[in-house]
């Protein structure tokens, strides 16, 4: 019975993971009583229950029932780096939205929020990262010998590299923006006039998913979206050729 509910905990772990939110430390001055602040605080810390975080949870309990069939080996090195990237998951998105650490360990509602963040996202990167490892490290099916890591470096490191970047922008949906960039979104949808600040090929990139999505949908989350990926896909793309040239070269 427990081996069967079990991917459900996780799944529901991981889609509170994936749409928890750190916000700002409550004080119990805000509130007429502490019984008030008692159950804001319990609020707080439940975080969301919506259809998407049903959908998260739906999702992620199918992926960890199909990968407990597959009883893959999670070696030591794999532990640790999923451990790292669930780790700054939580402490970027504090950083981000409130600007200092303190808001984070200041808070025992934040403290044990991030804790659950924490681990539902690193249940979800040891799973994904050991498919991974296991995928590339089976051997080619014509030389029985040379591994699809060595055959193909830059596919292997483009797909880890992609999928990481992938959750961390489904997890900030539709993604985070700076100044500059919204700035060059502004000039395509026609809010402010056109400037030479930038590259013009570069505003028109950033911009441009953002008016489709606008006449499309009415919405600039989508298209907001869409640029991130297509941003992060050629990071990863540019970082993965590295590493086929660092390996031709026998480094």
């Amino acid at each position: 019975m427990a081996k069967k509910i079990m991917p459900w905990i996780k799944g529901f772990l991981t889609a509170y993971a994936m749409r928890a939110v750190i916000n700002a430390p409550l004080k119990a001055e805000w509130y007429e009583d502490k019984a008030d602040f008692f159950t804001n605080s319990v609020f707080e810390l439940l975080g969301r229950y919506d259809f998407v975080f049903l959908f998260f949870w739906i999702v992620c309990a199918v992926f960890f029932l199909y990968m407990e069939g597959r009883a893959l080996k999670k070696d030591t090195g794999i532990t640790v780096l999923s451990l790292v990237f669930a780790a700054l998951i939580p402490l970027g998105q504090v950083l981000l939205n409130i600007g200092t650490l303190s808001a984070l360990f200041g808070s025992v509602v934040n403290v044990i929020k991030a804790i659950f963040m924490i681990a539902g996202f690193f249940l979800f990167f040891r799973e994904g990262l050991s498919y991974l490892a296991d995928l590339f490290q089976k051997k080619n099916f014509l030389t029985k010998e040379t591994d699809l890591i060595a055959e193909h470096i830059f596919f292997a490191g483009f797909l880890v590299l992609e999928t990481v970047f992938f959750l961390c922008v489904l997890t900030n949906f539709p993604g985070n923006l700076c100044y500059d960039t919204e700035g060059q979104m502004m000039q395509v949808l026609g809010e402010m006039p056109y400037s030479t600040h930038h590259p013009l090929l570069s505003t028109f990139l950033m911009g441009l998913p953002v008016k489709a999505s606008v006449a499309i949908t009415g919405s600039k989350a989508p298209g907001i979206f869409v640029y991130m990926i297509i941003q992060s896909s050629m990071l990863a793309a540019a970082l993965a050729s590295t590493l086929s040239v660092l390996k031709k070269r026998g480094v």
